[in-house]
C-alpha cells in the first residue's frame, strides 16, 4: 500500500489481495461524492472483548495508513458500535480523533479527496513486483498455482546446488516425471527452461 502511487491504488491494491489477510472481509471501503467510509464488519454476534480489539486494530490501523500518506490528514468521523469501555480517554489520546461510541457500525469517515494523496513512499517498480508475488501467493492460497512457478519456487528453495535433476523434482511436488513433464508442456514451459 505505501509504495502505490495514491492512496486509491494502495486501497485497490489491499482490496484486491485481502484473502491474504484474513479470510472473511473484515471490512468494506464505501465511496461517495465527497466522502469515503472505512466501515468494519459487523462483529455484534462475538464477545464485548473481540469486537473492542477487532475494532481498535482496525480503525487504528487505518488512520495510521491515511497519516502515512498525510501528516494532517484528518477524518470526518470515527465510531465504535460498542459502548465506550473505562479507557475511553485512549481512544482520542491514540487516535488525535473525537470518538463515538454506541454506533451503528465501527469504521472511519473521511473526505474522498484524500483517496489521492501521493504516497511519500511511492515507487512504482517495487510496488508492481509487490503485486506479482501477492498474486503469486493468492494462487498458492487458492492450489491454482501453475506448476512452472511450484518448480521454480522449488528450485530457488533448494538454493545453490549445482543440478537438479527433474525426477528429483517431481518427487518433491508429489507427482511422477512424466506427470511433471506433461503439465509444464500444457503451460507451454520444459523443466529446462524453468
Amino acid at each position: 500500500i505505501r509504495h502505490a502511487p495514491t492512496l486509491r491504488a494502495g486501497l485497490d491494491t489491499m482490496t484486491k489481495f485481502r484473502s491474504l489477510l484474513s479470510d472473511p472481509p473484515s471490512h468494506e471501503l464505501i465511496e461517495n461524492k465527497d466522502k469515503v467510509t472505512f466501515r468494519c464488519v459487523d462483529l455484534s454476534s462475538e464477545p464485548l472483548a473481540v469486537q473492542r480489539f477487532v475494532g481498535e486494530m482496525l480503525v487504528i490501523g487505518f488512520i495510521r495508513l491515511l497519516r502515512d500518506f498525510s501528516p494532517h490528514a484528518r477524518t470526518r468521523w470515527v465510531g465504535f458500535a460498542y459502548p465506550a469501555p473505562t479507557y475511553a480517554e485512549e481512544y482520542v489520546r491514540v487516535l488525535g480523533e473525537t470518538v463515538q461510541f454506541e454506533q451503528p457500525f465501527t469504521g472511519v469517515v473521511f473526505d474522498s479527496s484524500l483517496m489521492s494523496l501521493p504516497s511519500p513512499y511511492r515507487d512504482e517498480e517495487v510496488h508492481q513486483a509487490l503485486r506479482r508475488i501477492a498474486e503469486q501467493r493468492v494462487l498458492q492460497v487458492r492450489g491454482k498455482l501453475p506448476i512452472s512457478w511450484r518448480v521454480r519456487e522449488h528450485l530457488v528453495k533448494e538454493g545453490a546446488k549445482p543440478h537438479i535433476d527433474m525426477p528429483v523434482v517431481a518427487r518433491a511436488l508429489g507427482m511422477s516425471t512424466r506427470s511433471l513433464r506433461r503439465r509444464l508442456a500444457s503451460e507451454g514451459k520444459s523443466y529446462r527452461a524453468v
